[in-house]
């Protein structure tokens, strides 16, 4: 069994939290920082006057050492040595995380992109990074702390940039091309060059509606991130007071709020894909953010299943392309859930959908089979 000694261990958590908080701020608030360098004096200040990121930090080097100590993955000979030196050497620069898109698997990707040392690169040590770090990444990017603690600062530079892009998507029409193309690189709209102004305009304009969705979700963290601070200080005193009922029903309750906070972060994750026309992305976070509930309710998967088959659905209808068939997709997974003798107004309405989904793709598909499909 490798031994890893604890500063190594304190270390690679502190380098892996601090490529969370990069990632997790998608306003490019750390893009524009020159390097690792400006990343940790960020990260630093933020620890000195946030004591949950220290906890983030702790908490993190104990994942790291506890899967160390028992790995369910091959630790190979002298990784003891080489995988911290593989967390350090693969941070790129904040603006490459960003680009990651809160996505671990994407980040996990640019860190092994980043390793140039013969004994990095070896396949099964490779194999023990990856298995390493994905999972401890993937608990910071739905921890609840991380956006609360960055929510002040993410919520400023949107002040500073949102403002100018929701102006610039109310004056489409006054727009001058490199601007209307400038924006249209902003929302990856696929092409922009070979279209008119006119063409670049709609679609715009459809992407404005996406864009302002998106933004109010993000305000709507806000209050989920209060109601916990006061939910968690609540069990704190009926814990002084030993009303140990109490303190198991405010817990439930802040097991809920925590869920509710990573699926709407979750979300936005989805929003943001979609925003960007990156449909098999959304559906796979979508379905991620509907199976969290799955330990609170049984049933939540299939009615947030059925709630977010719409945005999937709104895309295709506007842009084409694979929104349409994952937007059934997503729905045909509802069917599998539920039964119409149990809960026949959630199955009613996903006979409905599907129906409204496959007759959409009969007619653009000038599919026969698809529009019987959606006529049964």
């Amino acid at each position: 069994m490798p031994v890893f000694s604890g500063e190594d261990l304190t270390k690679s958590a502190k380098l892996l939290t601090s490529a969370a908080i990069v990632v997790a701020d998608p306003t490019g608030l750390t893009a524009g920082a020159v390097g690792l360098d400006a990343v940790l004096t960020y990260f630093d200040l933020k620890t000195a006057t946030h004591p949950d990121l220290k906890k983030l930090e702790k908490e993190t080097a104990k994942k790291l050492k506890a899967r160390f100590k028992t790995p369910d993955f091959h630790c190979p000979k002298g990784a003891e040595i080489h995988l911290p030196q593989m967390i350090e050497a693969g941070l790129a620069k904040p603006a490459d995380f960003v680009d990651c898109n809160l996505d671990a698997e994407k980040i996990i990707g640019q860190m092994i992109a980043q390793l140039k040392e013969p004994e990095h690169r070896k396949t099964e040590m490779l194999e023990a990074f990856q298995r390493l770090c994905l999972p401890v990444l993937r608990g910071l990017m739905d921890d609840p702390r991380m956006m609360a603690v960055l929510d002040p600062m993410i919520k400023r530079k949107q002040l500073q940039q949102g403002e100018t892009i929701s102006a610039k998507l109310d004056q489409l029409a006054t727009l001058p091309r490199d601007q209307l193309e400038l924006l249209a690189g902003r929302f990856e709209i696929a092409e922009a060059i070979d279209l008119s102004d006119r063409e670049i305009q709609e679609q715009l304009t459809l992407k404005a509606k996406q864009y302002r969705d998106y933004r109010k979700l993000i305000d709507g963290i806000d209050d989920r991130v209060a109601g916990l601070g006061n939910l968690k200080a609540a069990a704190k005193d009926a814990a002084g007071r030993l009303d140990f009922d109490e303190v198991e029903e405010l817990m439930l309750r802040v097991d809920e709020v925590e869920t509710e906070i990573a699926a709407e972060a979750k979300e936005i994750r989805a929003a943001n894909a979609i925003l960007r026309g990156r449909v098999q992305q959304a559906y796979d976070i979508y379905c991620a953010a509907a199976d969290s509930f799955g330990p609170v309710d049984p049933l939540e998967p299939a009615r947030r299943r059925a709630r977010y088959f719409k945005p999937l659905y709104d895309h295709g209808l506007a842009f084409g392309g694979a929104g349409l068939e994952l937007a059934a997709d997503m729905l045909y997974a509802v069917l599998g859930m539920v039964s119409r003798e149990a809960e026949p107004k959630l199955w009613a309405g996903t006979q409905n959908n599907v129906g409204i989904a496959l007759q959409t793709l009969g007619e653009r598909n000038v599919s026969p089979k698809q529009l019987l499909a959606a006529v049964d």
